[in-house]
């Protein structure tokens, strides 16, 4: 579309006019003046609207340049994409239930240079799968797109159409399946031709309404999977061009207009329109941006947003009168849409010199549209120099031009400044002009977060019925390059920009200019019926600016990369595992995350749940972070993005550096929660911008009971009692106390935590934090009341322990009876700073336990976690007492109502928090790993999974908040005190050999079908699972 308004104006505006235009004195007499204004008027109507349209490209990035920039030298998930509009490259206009548009009926009338129309363009209705590839290919992160109003909604009110949402799940499925992120317009300049022969359009207030309910269908139909909307693209935009100018659809302009620059337009007032059709689609977008925020984005989690036309207008000369002009015409192209929805009025240059002509917001008005984005794009493309004008007082004829009171100059000697009259028309390079651009969004306007939505180069006057492939387009990549590399001063003076699209990814029908102007990083071969696509050299030159210089991920490699030893390095290799191995190798994750990544992404996995080694990140605990390790999480990360793969990131999961250990001993320590955050604080700063669920601590009951009362975790510490009594291998330790001790830390420390994350990060990342506990459930051993009560206290002692806290403020009433003054106390602003400190709850859950009342000796002195519960746990099947040992056994039996039970109990008692089941598999025991062959059959793992879905869908269905479920575990692991002789993995690891070999097991293609939305067990797919 920039192309099409960079063409009609300057392409049709000749040389020797320009010429004779540049030579017009500026010491005219009244007529001449008049003259001058009346060439000058004409110019601007058609070069102003292709300085206006000359922002289309989306998320283009620069190979290797020559300059030596990368995509690494942008902030950690800045985003780069390529963008396209519904009905520019979809086609099928009259297919699948469309209606048609505004745009249908202009095109149809003949008003576009080559005649043509939109009816087929690049026919990617029928080609996205293709199209999809070759973004895949390129290794876009995003693509910006529209949806088809009069496709979903064929009348633009009423029925919505199946065929519509159909069309664009299945756009949007192709691109989640291959990692790149949908960005969607609801408006395009597509507007349903049926709502303007009703009601005029957007001159009227009908629109708002209307509008609002078809965004409200795109929320519900696609909101799950689209993180990025945007409500109208170029709302500054379309008021000149369709209803002060008359080129675009409807082609309203006043008849005076019309017939002085020789319009073809029937009907209009160019004086009043564009105002009121502005301020409806401001009106617009304030109500659907206000129906997200309360209707849909705190599930979805999404942004929205709007994109505006963003030139750059610089000063002709340094004179006050010419430095005011630029400011003014600001003003009146940006600040007539980004003032209402920051200060929620217009700009006060435009009520000054509109006056009544420019509509006033009631303050209900004021108040929806102030703050109405999560983000502001930018269509950029280049500069326009601009004077003061000086009008004539007798001249009563007023629009949007001539209220500005500018002059555009176009000094030919200036090449890399405006628009030269060449044929084709040749758009100069003026990189520093976006930069401009980027400071003045931040100085004037607080900094809002911005995208580049459109920025690209066109080649002009193409005969699509004769073009062959045209490859070689290095002057569009240079461009891009110098477009790309200019944006990093402004990013690193501070301007909040996320992210970068080129316009556009392929050729498409670009509006006034239909298909004679190309602004593809692809190619289409329009002269022939299957729009034959082909790869141009830009293409290739943003493909390989979009590859990372490379790096590696989790894990093992313990030495390597800056890591410094956790405490389980220690454990480990004091020989205190079953197999008496370590984790120094493990699964190899580190070396080979891009073909785990991979396997995820073809098992179907929605998301993974893994967690950052602290000392990887931060090798002293405190203090230096180590770039590797932020390259190497970086990588992991992207990666899985790459591939739609969400990650869910944990910040401790039992690994403390043994530095903290050494130092303080760690999680008995307050010192922790200092600590603890600061790490935090460098995961949010470095990774926040791609991953939207945290989790603090992994298992924080388990780690303080295991590792400070049964010593069969690190740091192995339990009183000297316990250890004698039975034969526990620790020589240091306090059983009674420090389970507690070390919980009420590790409590604190989320907390600390999760305040940080509010307060600084999750305002702008938009993520959710939480925490995970181990949650077996407890069954009474029989209906006695005595034994329903001690199953009663066990859950407070292992869940509530550490959810009531979260929840209320405080320890469970029982905890506080029962243990006395050996649990801490929280003081008032801890209890405050505990309370409500999620947003979701995990669940690692694995079986049940049975449980019976245990009368105490009043004389036993030794009191610890255990004997505190006054409780006896029974496993199922062999009544064997255990004490949270779910992996002793060879055999562990389904229960899988016991997560039911778990589910309902915690709706039932903490108000029915999100919650996710971040934990559930099934174990092999007893593997020799250096003899054990490929074990692919696993039916029983597959049946156990099987029916722990089902039982939770149950639960969902009765009203639980179960938000999503995730296998433990992926491929093969390091099993912590079983070592490797234990095995959970969907993908199973050959441990005996260097290159730890991965195979699918039949678990993993089982759950591969069930992910499959189409395909095995469709019926679980109520449930979000991960």
């Amino acid at each position: 579309m920039a192309g099409q308004l960079v063409q009609w104006l300057c392409g049709r505006w000749s040389a020797g006019a320009m010429a004779l235009w540049q030579v017009a004195t500026s010491r005219a007499t009244s007529r001449e003046h008049r003259e001058k204004r009346e060439m000058e008027r004409r110019c601007i109507r058609r070069c102003a609207p292709a300085l206006l349209r000359v922002l289309l490209i989306v998320l283009v990035a620069l190979a290797a340049p020559a300059s030596g920039i990368s995509r690494d030298d942008f902030p950690s998930g800045f985003i780069f994409g390529a963008g396209s509009s519904a009905y520019q490259v979809e086609g099928a206009a009259a297919e699948g239930g469309r209606t048609p548009c505004i745009w249908d009926t202009f095109a149809h009338e003949g008003r576009t240079e080559d005649k043509r129309t939109g009816d087929v363009a690049a026919d990617q209705y029928h080609k996205y799968k293709e199209d999809v590839k070759l973004m895949h290919d390129m290794g876009l992160d995003a693509y910006r797109f529209s949806i088809s109003w009069s496709r979903v909604i064929p009348y633009g009110r009423g029925p919505t159409n199946p065929e519509g949402v159909h069309y664009y799940n299945n756009l949007i499925n192709e691109l989640k399946k291959y990692g790149i992120e949908p960005h969607v317009t609801l408006l395009h300049f597509d507007l349903p031709q049926s709502l303007e022969d009703e009601y005029s359009g957007l001159l009227s207030p009908k629109i708002v309404e209307d509008f609002t309910a078809y965004a409200d269908v795109c929320f519900r139909e696609f909101g799950d999977r689209v993180k990025y909307w945007i409500t109208v693209n170029e709302p500054n935009i379309e008021p000149i061009l369709g209803h002060d100018l008359g080129i675009f659809p409807p082609n309203h302009c006043s008849s005076s207009l019309a017939s002085s620059l020789g319009l073809n337009c029937s009907k209009g007032n160019s004086s009043v329109e564009p105002y009121v059709a502005g301020h409806n689609l401001l009106l617009s977008h304030a109500s659907v941006v206000s129906l997200y925020r309360k209707k849909y984005q705190p599930n979805q989690g999404g942004y929205i947003g709007i994109t505006l036309l963003g030139i750059w207008f610089e000063p002709a000369t340094r004179l006050p009168d010419d430095i005011a002009a630029a400011n003014r015409a600001l003003d009146f192209l940006v600040g007539w849409f980004v003032n209402p929805i920051v200060y929620g009025r217009y700009p006060s240059v435009m009520q000054q010199l509109v006056g009544s002509r420019l509509p006033s917001f009631k303050s209900e008005e004021s108040a929806m549209l102030r703050g109405s984005f999560d983000f502001i794009g930018l269509n950029h493309y280049s500069v326009a120099f601009l004077r003061a004008a000086t009008d004539n007082p007798d001249d009563d004829f007023r629009d949007w031009y001539t209220d500005m009171s500018v002059s555009f100059a176009f000094p030919q000697t200036k090449v890399t400044k405006v628009f030269v009259s060449e044929d084709p028309p040749v758009i100069p390079s003026t990189p520093w002009a976006m930069q401009r651009l980027l400071d003045y969004m931040r100085n004037k306007y607080g900094n809002p977060p911005v995208f580049i939505h459109e920025n690209g180069y066109p080649e002009y006057n193409i005969d699509p019925a004769t073009c062959g492939h045209e490859f070689y387009d290095e002057h569009r990549a240079n461009y891009i390059k110098d477009y790309i590399e200019s944006m990093l001063l402004p990013i690193r003076n501070g301007s909040d920009v996320k992210g970068y699209f080129v316009w556009s990814f392929m050729d498409n029908f670009e509006l006034l200019t239909g298909y004679r102007s190309r602004y593809g990083l692809i190619g289409v071969d329009y002269s022939v019926e299957n729009r034959t696509r082909y790869r141009r050299y830009s293409a290739d030159w943003y493909s390989k600016f979009l590859k990372p210089n490379g790096g590696f991920t989790v894990e093992g490699a313990a030495a390597e990369g800056g890591r410094t030893p956790s405490i389980w390095d220690t454990y480990a290799h004091e020989g205190r595992t079953a197999d008496k191995r370590t984790g120094d190798v493990a699964a190899d994750q580190y070396h080979m995350y891009k073909e785990d990544v991979k396997l995820m992404h073809e098992m179907g996995l929605d998301a993974y749940r893994f967690s950052i080694s602290w000392s990887r990140l931060i090798p002293d605990g405190r203090g230096p972070v180590n770039p590797e390790a932020v390259q190497y999480y970086n990588n992991l990360i992207n990666e899985l993005k790459k591939y739609g793969i969400e990650p869910h990131v944990t910040l401790l999961h039992f690994d403390l550096p043994q530095a903290l250990e050494d130092e303080y001993s760690g999680v008995l320590s307050p010192k922790i929660v200092e600590d603890f955050t600061s790490y935090a604080d460098v995961c949010f700063k470095e990774f926040g911008d791609s991953v939207k669920y945290w989790v603090t601590i992994n298992e924080p009951n388990a780690y303080s009971i295991q590792g400070y009362d049964l010593a069969n975790f690190p740091p192995n510490h339990c009183s000297s009692s316990l250890a004698s009594l039975y034969g526990l291998n620790c020589t240091k330790g306090n059983s009674s106390v420090e389970p507690y001790a070390a919980g009420y830390n590790l409590l604190l420390s989320h907390a600390s935590a999760v305040s940080l994350y509010r307060k600084k990060y999750q305002p702008k990342q938009r993520g959710y934090i939480g925490i995970t506990l181990f949650a077996p459930w407890f069954e009474p051993f029989t209906t006695l009341p005595e034994d329903i009560a001690a199953a009663n206290r066990v859950l407070d002692f292992l869940i509530g322990w550490f959810i009531d806290p979260i929840v209320y403020g405080r320890f469970p009433f029982v905890m506080r009876k029962f243990v006395g003054s050996r649990l801490p106390s929280f003081k008032p602003e801890e209890s405050a700073i505990l309370r409500g400190s999620f947003d979701f709850i995990g669940f690692n859950h694995y079986q049940e336990f049975f449980v019976q009342e245990v009368t105490r000796n009043p004389d036993d002195i030794l009191r610890d976690w255990y004997t505190d519960m006054s409780a006896s746990l029974t496993f199922p099947q062999t009544n064997v007492t255990k004490v949270l040992v779910l992996k002793d056994p060879p055999t562990i039996p389904s229960t899988p109502w016991a997560m039911q039970r778990l589910l309902h109990y915690i709706r039932d008692k903490y108000g029915n928090p999100p919650v996710f089941i971040h934990e559930n598999g099934y174990p092999e025991y007893n593997i020799d790993p250096a003899t054990t062959e490929y074990n692919y059959h696993d039916e029983h793992r597959a049946n156990y999974m099987k029916d722990y879905i089902e039982s939770m869908l149950l639960s969902i269905r009765n009203g639980t908040n179960a938000r999503g479920y995730f296998a433990w575990s992926f491929v093969d692991s390091f099993e912590l005190v079983d070592g490797y002789s234990s095995r959970y993995g969907l993908i199973g690891v050959k441990f005996s050999v260097q290159n730890r070999t991965r195979y699918r097991r039949y678990s993993g293609d089982w759950y591969s079908k069930f992910l499959k939305p189409n395909g095995y067990s469709r019926r679980y797919r109520d449930v979000d699972v991960e």
